[in-house]
C-alpha cells in the first residue's frame, strides 16, 4: 500500500500501486518492509516522494518481470451496447441481447414488472454469446445472464420501446449546449415531460461517452472532468439533432408514444466512405479514394458494434465533408448519390442479418443547411444527391425513407466574419469585433431586437446552426407520417412539372398534390432576404449540375462531363419573383427580372434556400423560413433544378418533372 498525500488537506488516501513504480518505493518495500512486517505482523505503509526521474518500470527491477498479471476478465458480461436502463426494440420485433463469456453455455432470464417472464438459452461462439428474447412493450425489466459455472451478469430497469440509431458527422454530433432551446427542453424534462426517452452515447470528437440513462437523469446529473474541461449535464453533451428528433417525435405521437431509445454515434468531420465497406465504396464510380479518406473506419467501430442490436430505424445527418467530392447520380452509379443509396441498403442488410431488424426498417436523413458547403459550390446539387438523385424521399431506390430539409434552417447569424476574424476568442483583436450589433452577441448569443435566446455559443461558427429544435420538429413530423401512420404530410411541396407561358412572361410550377395529404401551398414574404430562392437560366448552354468552385462545369446532370465549359453563377442565372398561382397548388414565376428569358429553372439551389445566403454583410440576423411551404405542416418545398425544353420542365434523371 502507498500513502498518497491529499492536497486538499483532508486525510491521505490509501491505494495499491502496480508497476511502473519508483526505485525508491521498491527499495523501501524490500529492505524495510519485510522487517516491519515480521516485527509488527502488519502490512507496512510508506510515503514515497521525490522527482519523476527516479521512476523506472518494475520489470527492470523485480524477479521474472515482477509485474502482477492483470485481473482476469469477468467470466460473463453483457456487451457495451447494453447498460442498466437500456431500451430494447419492442414487439412485433424480437430483441437480442449479447455479450462475452468464457463458458460453453449461457442462459438469459427475464423478469420484472410488465416484462415477459422467461428463460432462454444463448448461442455461444468464439467466447461470445447471443440470446433472442421475445419482444414486449414498456416494462421495468431485469435481465440475468448466467453460465454453467455459476457466474452471472445482470441489467436492471430495462424497457422495451423503439430504438433509433443516430449517425453522421458534426451537425448530428453538435451537443445540446450549442442549441437555443436546450434550457426550455431541460425545464420540460424536470417537470415530467418526455419521460419515455432514454439516451446512450459513445465517445466522439465532439461528445463524451455515457451509458444508457433516463432523460430525467441526463438533466439532473452532470459529467465532470472528462476531456479535462467538461462540466455539464449529460443532456447538454448529447447530440441535439438526435435528441430533438426524439423529443418532437414524442410530441407528434402523443399518448401513442412508446419508450424511445436514442443511440448517438456521429463523428465530426467524417465522410460517408468511412461508414461503408471498401467493397461498397468501390462499387460506386467517382467516389473518394477509400484509403485516403479513412474508408471503413466508422463501419468497423461505430456500425458493427451495434449491428446485433435490434432497431426501429436510423437517423442520419452527413454530407458537409463530401462537398468537395463528386455528387454523382444513382442511376449512373456515381458519386455521393450512389453511396447514399448503398448506405441505406447495406445497413438494412447488415442489421437484418445480425439482429433480425426489419430488412425494410425506416431510414431518415437530414439535408444540408445553407452553411454546410465547407467552401464547396452547388450545395443544392448535394441535396439532390442525398436523395439518390430523385429530389424526394421515399423513392424507388430508397423505399421506406423520410427526410427533413434543412436548407432554410441556417444559423440566424448570417455571417462567419466574427469567427474568422478571431473575435469569438478575443473581442479586442479587431475593430470589427465591436461594429454593428457586435460579435459578442454573434459568438455567444444573447438578447437582440429579433432574438432573445439565452447565452448560446457557436461551435466553429455558423456552419453548425444552433436552431436544432425546428429541425427536430420537421424530422419527427416526417417520421410520424411515414413510419407511424399519423395524418399529415411527410414532405414539403415536390415539383412534378412546369409550363412556360406563350408570351414568355411567366412559368407555372406544378407540385405533386398527392403528397400534400390535405394540406395547402403557401408563398411566404421573402422581402427581408431579397430573394425568392427561385432563379432561371438566362445563358443558354450553361445548365450545370456540379461545377468546380463555380468556374467550370464538371457534370451537367445528364451524364455529360466537362461539357459546358466555363460557368458564371452571377451571369448565367437570374433571381426572379414568385407568387401563389391561380391554381392554389401551383407557384407562378415572374420572368420580368430575367427579361422573359428562361432556359432552366431552379429553387433553393445555389446559396442554400434561406435569406442568410444572399444577405448583405451588414444584416447580421435573418429568419429561417423557405419562401414556398406547406401551410399546416410547415414543411419547405424540396429543392429542384430543371431544364426548360419546348416550354416544359425536364429534370435530371431519374427525377421526373415533365407534367
Amino acid at each position: 500500500k502507498i500513502e498518497t498525500p491529499n492536497t486538499s488537506g483532508s486525510q491521505p488516501t490509501m491505494r495499491t500501486v502496480y508497476p511502473p513504480i519508483s526505485i525508491a518505493a521498491i527499495v523501501c518495500l524490500i529492505v524495510q518492509g519485510s522487517s516491519a512486517a515480521s516485527d509488527n505482523n502488519v502490512n507496512p505503509v510508506f510515503y514515497c516522494g521525490g522527482q519523476s526521474n527516479v521512476g523506472v518500470d518494475c520489470e527492470e527491477m523485480l524477479h521474472d518481470g515482477g509485474a502482477p498479471p492483470p485481473p482476469p476478465p469477468p467470466a460473463i458480461t453483457f456487451d457495451p451496447a447494453f447498460d442498466d436502463f437500456a431500451v430494447l426494440q419492442q414487439t412485433p420485433s424480437d430483441a437480442f441481447v449479447f455479450g462475452a463469456t468464457t463458458s460453453p453455455s449461457v442462459t438469459v432470464t427475464v423478469s420484472g414488472t410488465g416484462c415477459p417472464a422467461l428463460t432462454v438459452p444463448a448461442v455461444v461462439f468464439n467466447s461470445t454469446w447471443k440470446a433472442r428474447v421475445p419482444g414486449a412493450k414498456g416494462g421495468d425489466c431485469y435481465f440475468l445472464a448466467t453460465d454453467g459455472l455459476g457466474n452471472s451478469s445482470n441489467l436492471t430497469h430495462v424497457t422495451y420501446g423503439d430504438v433509433w440509431y443516430c449517425g453522421g458527422q458534426s451537425n448530428m454530433a453538435l451537443p445540446m449546449s450549442h442549441t437555443f432551446s436546450r434550457n426550455a427542453s431541460a425545464a420540460a424534462v424536470l417537470s415530467g415531460k418526455y419521460a419515455n426517452i432514454r439516451l446512450k452515447q459513445i465517445s466522439t470528437n465532439m461528445n463524451p461517452a455515457f451509458p444508457w440513462m433516463t432523460l430525467h437523469d441526463a438533466v439532473a446529473n452532470r459529467l465532470v472532468g472528462e476531456h479535462g474541461k467538461i462540466n455539464d449535464t449529460y443532456l447538454n453533451l448529447f447530440s441535439a439533432t438526435c435528441y430533438y428528433f426524439g423529443e418532437s417525435l414524442t410530441e407528434e405521437l402523443g399518448s401513442d408514444a412508446p419508450p424511445i431509445g436514442l443511440i448517438h454515434t456521429a463523428y465530426g468531420g467524417s465522410m460517408i466512405e468511412q461508414w461503408l465497406t471498401e467493397t461498397t465504396v468501390m462499387s460506386c464510380k467517382n467516389a473518394s479514394n477509400y484509403t485516403a479518406v479513412g474508408g471503413g473506419e466508422w463501419w468497423q467501430t461505430r456500425v458493427l458494434p451495434f449491428s446485433q442490436m435490434t432497431l426501429k430505424g436510423w437517423a442520419w445527418y452527413q454530407g458537409e465533408n463530401n462537398m468537395h467530392a463528386m455528387f454523382g447520380n444513382s442511376q449512373l452509379g456515381t458519386g455521393y448519390a450512389c453511396l447514399m443509396a448503398k448506405l441505406v441498403s447495406d445497413w438494412r442488410a447488415l442489421w437484418a442479418k445480425s439482429s433480425g431488424t426489419d430488412p425494410m426498417a425506416p431510414f431518415g436523413l437530414v439535408t444540408l443547411a445553407a452553411s454546410g458547403g465547407e467552401g464547396g459550390s452547388d450545395i443544392g446539387s448535394m441535396r439532390l444527391a442525398q436523395t439518390a438523385s430523385y429530389g424526394v424521399l421515399p423513392n424507388p431506390i430508397m423505399p421506406n425513407t423520410f427526410f427533413a430539409q434543412a436548407g432554410d434552417l441556417d444559423d440566424p447569424v448570417g455571417t462567419l466574419n466574427c469567427y474568422h476574424d478571431g473575435c469569438c476568442t478575443n473581442m479586442s483583436k479587431s475593430p470589427s469585433c465591436t461594429e454593428g450589433i457586435g460579435c459578442a452577441v454573434i459568438c455567444k448569443g444573447g438578447s437582440t431586437p429579433d432574438y432573445s435566446w439565452e447565452d448560446t455559443p457557436v461551435y466553429m461558427g455558423p456552419i453548425h446552426p444552433r436552431g436544432k429544435k425546428v429541425l427536430g420538429v420537421r424530422f419527427a413530423r416526417a417520421a410520424a407520417a411515414s413510419v407511424y401512420g399519423k395524418p399529415g404530410a411527410a414532405t414539403g411541396p415536390t415539383i412534378t412539372g412546369c409550363a412556360l407561358s406563350a408570351d414568355k412572361k411567366t412559368i407555372i410550377i406544378k407540385f405533386n398534390t398527392s403528397l400534400f395529404a390535405g394540406d395547402s401551398l403557401e408563398v411566404n414574404d421573402y422581402s427581408k432576404g431579397n430573394t425568392s430562392q427561385m432563379s432561371v437560366l438566362v445563358n443558354e448552354g450553361k445548365f450545370c449540375f456540379q461545377s468546380a468552385s463555380g468556374k467550370y462545369c464538371l457534370d451537367d446532370g445528364f451524364g455529360n462531363f466537362n461539357s459546358t465549359g466555363p460557368v458564371n453563377e452571377a451571369t448565367d442565372w437570374a433571381h426572379v419573383d414568385i407568387k401563389l398561382g391561380s391554381d392554389p397548388s401551383t407557384v407562378e414565376v415572374d420572368l420580368t427580372r430575367a427579361n422573359g428569358t428562361a432556359f432552366g429553372v431552379r429553387f433553393g439551389w445555389q446559396g442554400g434556400g434561406d435569406c442568410c445566403a444572399d444577405e448583405s454583410p451588414g444584416n447580421w440576423f435573418c429568419e429561417s423560413r423557405s419562401p414556398v411551404m406547406l401551410k399546416a405542416a410547415q414543411l419547405p418545398a424540396n429543392p429542384f433544378m430543371a431544364k426548360i425544353v419546348d416550354g416544359k420542365c425536364k429534370c435530371m434523371p431519374p427525377q421526373q418533372c415533365d407534367e
